[in-house]
């Protein structure tokens, strides 16, 4: 009897109903001493009885631990004596500590989260072993109380908002169901980017006109929800600031032209903000020449007024820009160099008497001084002739010496005066222009070969040649002006030509018209054809991945790799010409080549032999038929086997069954082991390997052609299988003289489905059984339905065999030859051996035994029986081999 009950709680207080039980136990005890004392033996005094202790069971909390929700506790007293309950202890626990005994318990807030239980020590009401054993419920989890959620009010920011400077958020905490504030959530954004969390922040020293926000998102300590609303106060960073000031302006070093001038100053601002970029400014005679702090003087900057003068700006704030200040004006003083220098004097041909020439040279200072009015002195055999850059040769000057002397004079600088330099030339009279034949290149132009050119000068004034102009073209573009050239591997099949100017060494029309030789064409000079070495991989090859190779191109003869020719080939079928290649993603165990055809840009010959290279790609092959007692044959292709280990997928059962790594019998492990084991299961290989560690696959996923049959278990609305298993074997043969019949498993629910799907004459199932210990569901058939199901598939059921053999070849003669066939085992044979259907069940027989009834074999133990046509059993149907 229980003293507290789920449809019976107490209502009085703890006080009254301990009262109440304690008034009960005195009764109960005053009653049971009184009946014992009449009954008993010894004159009347109570007999000694011996009582088991009682025991509390079934105990519970309710309704659902809440904070503030009254709970009450709930069990059940037994006693084995039927002796009524005294006065049980009751304790209340919090995380394993004792709260209080009451007979209900109220959690509070601080209670959220805590796991509650109570324990009962159940006393009975008298007698010995009156007290049991402590029992305690299974403890539950105190969860928060629905309410509503917390609020955060007066949100702001209650500091000025001066950057460099650190500001503080304020708000207030509401929660209407007064839970206790949390970890609330305080956030600073600037310009909407969070930078800080907590109630203060430090503004940066650029932070002016952004966005600051503080906001605040309240979370409470207990109660549910926990999360109020983002509540956030945002204002705009405006400091007060003074205009910045530039001291101390400063040019050094001293303004000489061809200085580096740099200009330096104090930026300084009352409020120490950091310098922006202040505004520099280099005045030469009053006009701004540049605005960096760097001016280099040049030497145009003579005598000019120099200033330097910055504006000072600060990096943010108002006032950003002070007043510009500028040093006292200074005078650019001359640099102290060298003196200017001509060179280079030349005087314009031909020098024709009664004709102009003109005079040409080259001014230089080393201090960049520019030129003012150089002096020019022409002399005809000493004798001062002219002092402009031009000058009419006289008409009887034919023979005399022409002098030309230049005294260069530099605009600026010191000294400004430099050395004359003079030049003198033979005056000679009008002549025809030479000319060149005979023009010969040799030997052969072939690459890689010295060619010399040849040629004839020749001048009708027997004048001797000057500094003649060579000329090599290929192509028609010059390549070289020396008298030779070797011609590179890169100039195969260009166009060349060998071609001169005459000149002859004085007097006018000394240059003659360009000569050149017939075009001819340069050869590629005969050689060693290309090679390829260090063919390799450089991707490790499998299906679906992007491979390339590398290879190191060889010519002796120094020729450069041209379109050299690729062959992929996967099974010796080409498949690409490219440098890459991704196997297909079925092209796994295939034989992958990859050749390379080397192929020069020059020489000859061109073309090397062919290199090739070839690799598995990587495979786990496996194949073979998923069924009890057949064999799945592994392949491992492209990888480097370390270990393989075969098991089943039975996760009761999935130890290793073997490490082949050729192949796997699937048979069972013992002489005694279930069939079941294995069947309904699939078989699992994997192999460690070198390149990706270990790979696993089940042997159901690979395509049916290649791991045949198995059990179906699950299909698709197309009647496709979606899911198979090992298969049980499928069959059992019997001889008997020089006749064999076959014995075809029962089929499966779902093997029944597909059959009537794709031949709608054989009947579904009428109901179904699951082998003990499987998933796999047999079909069973009434025995009309039994007999249809045989028949349409060409087969029949058998008889008995015990009662009825009017055949050699019944049921109970399958069952006996199984039995010899498996002796280890000790019984149920045709479901522990073969993996067929027999638990519970029998298999119908075609023996009538009248009254709308059939024969029927018991196969775990080959017994007789016999029932109704309508109780659904298995059929397993018989055919003669020929």
């Amino acid at each position: 009897m229980a003293i507290f009950s789920q449809s019976n709680k107490w209502d009085l207080d703890s006080d009254l109903q301990m009262l109440a039980v304690n008034f009960r136990f005195i009764s109960l005890m005053i009653t049971a001493l009184l009946l014992t004392a009449c009954s008993g033996d010894d004159n009347g005094f109570p007999s000694y009885q011996t009582f088991s202790p009682p025991t509390a069971a079934q105990l519970s909390i309710s309704p659902q631990a809440e904070v503030d929700t009254i709970l009450f506790l709930d069990y059940q007293f037994n006693d084995a004596a039927g002796r009524p309950e005294g006065v049980s202890k009751i304790n209340w626990y919090l995380d394993n500590k004792l709260q209080n005994s009451a007979l209900q318990f109220t959690p509070r807030k601080q209670n959220e989260g805590q796991w509650l239980h109570f324990c009962v020590t159940p006393i009975a009401a008298y007698g010995n072993n009156h007290t049991g054993t402590l029992t305690c419920s299974i403890a539950a989890l105190i969860l928060p109380a629905s309410g509503s959620a917390p609020t955060a009010e007066n949100v702001q920011i209650d500091s000025a908002l001066q950057p460099g400077k650190t500001v503080q958020g304020d708000y207030q905490y509401l929660d209407v169901d007064e839970d206790l504030e949390g970890n609330s959530k305080l956030i600073w954004a600037l310009n909407t980017l969070e930078v800080a969390q907590g109630n203060s922040y430090t503004l940066p020293a650029n932070s002016e006109n952004s966005q600051l926000s503080f906001c605040v998102t309240p979370i409470a300590l207990t109660g549910e929800p926990k999360t109020g609303v983002e509540v956030c106060d945002t204002k705009t960073v405006a400091g007060s600031y003074t205009a910045p000031t530039a001291t101390s302006l400063l040019i050094s070093p001293t303004p000489v032209t061809g200085n580096l001038l740099t200009g330096s100053y104090l930026f300084s601002d009352a409020n120490s903000r950091t310098e922006g970029s202040s505004l520099s400014s280099w005045r030469l005679d009053g006009s701004e020449v540049a605005t960096n702090t760097t001016l280099t003087l040049a030497a145009t900057d003579e005598d000019k007024s120099l200033e330097f003068c910055v504006t000072p700006i600060a990096a943010y704030g108002q006032n950003a820009t002070g007043t510009q200040s500028c040093t006292l004006v200074t005078n650019v003083a001359p640099k102290a160099g060298s003196a200017p220098v001509a060179s280079s004097l030349a005087i314009s041909s031909p020098l024709q008497p009664g004709q102009g020439v003109n005079a040409s040279y080259l001014y230089s200072d080393a201090d960049a001084d520019i030129e003012a009015s150089s002096l020019t002195l022409w002399r005809i055999d000493n004798v001062d002739s002219g002092t402009d850059l031009s000058l009419t040769l006289p008409v009887d000057s034919e023979g005399k010496n022409l002098e030309l002397c230049v005294t260069p004079i530099a605009l600026t600088g010191s000294p400004k005066q430099g050395s004359q330099v003079c030049q003198s030339l033979t005056i000679i009279g009008s002549y025809p222009p030479p000319t060149a034949t005979s023009l010969l290149i040799s030997p052969t132009p072939m690459t890689n070969t010295l060619l010399t050119g040849s040629y004839q000068f020749n001048d009708a004034n027997s004048r001797p040649e000057g500094t003649s102009l060579i000329s090599w073209k290929l192509d028609a573009s010059e390549v070289a002006t020396s008298i030779t050239l070797t011609l590179l591997a890169t100039d195969e099949d260009k166009n060349i030509e060998f071609c001169v100017t005459p000149i002859a060494a004085y007097g006018q029309n000394a240059s003659g018209t360009q000569a050149c030789t017939l075009v001819a064409n340069a050869d590629p000079l005969p050689g060693s054809a290309p090679s390829v070495t260090n063919l390799t991989w450089d991707t490790f090859a499998k299906p679906s991945t992007f491979l390339t190779l590398s290879y190191d191109f060889i010519d002796s003869d120094g020729d450069t790799e041209g379109v050299s020719l690729f062959s992929w080939k996967l099974d010796n079928i080409e498949v690409s010409q490219n440098i890459s290649y991704t196997p297909s993603a079925n092209s796994g165990g295939k034989n992958l080549a990859f050749c390379v055809t080397p192929v020069a840009v020059t020489g000859t010959p061109k073309i090397g032999s062919q290199s090739c290279i070839t690799a598995d790609i990587a495979a786990i092959l496996l194949s073979g038929n998923l069924q009890l007692d057949d064999t799945l044959t592994l392949e491992i292709k492209g990888y480097t086997d370390l270990g393989v280990i075969w098991r089943s997928s039975n996760p009761s059962n999935n130890s290793t069954r073997s490490t082949s790594n050729s192949s796997f019998t699937i048979s069972r492990g013992t002489p005694t082991e279930s069939a079941f084991t294995l069947v309904s299961h699939d078989i699992e290989v994997c192999v460690t390997t070198a390149e990706e560690g270990e790979l696993c696959s089940l042997a159901s996923t690979y395509d049916s052609t290649e791991v045949t049959g198995g059990l179906p278990i699950a299909i698709d609305a197309g009647f496709n299988v979606t899911q198979r298993g090992v298969a049980p074997i499928p069959y059992a043969d019997l001889t008997i003289g020089l006749i064999t019949k076959r014995l075809h498993r029962p089929l499966t629910t779902v093997e029944t489905s597909i059959l009537n799907n794709a031949q709608p004459t054989v009947p579904l199932f009428d109901s179904q059984r699951a082998e003990n210990g499987t998933s796999v569901f047999w079909g069973l058939f009434t025995w009309p339905n039994s007999n249809t199901h045989c028949l349409e598939r060409g087969y029949s059921l058998t008889v008995d065999g015990i009662n009825d053999t009017s055949d050699a070849f019944g049921l109970r003669q399958y069952y006996d030859h199984i039995v010899s066939l498996y002796p280890a085992l000790p019984s149920t044979h045709v479901s522990l051996a073969l993996g067929w259907g027999t638990n519970a069940d029998y298999y119908w027989s075609i023996s009538d035994v009248g009254g709308g009834s059939h024969a029927d074999v018991y196969m775990v133990s080959g017994a007789l029986g016999s029932i109704t046509d309508t109780r659904p059993e298995y059929a397993a149907c018989i055919e003669t081999l020929p």
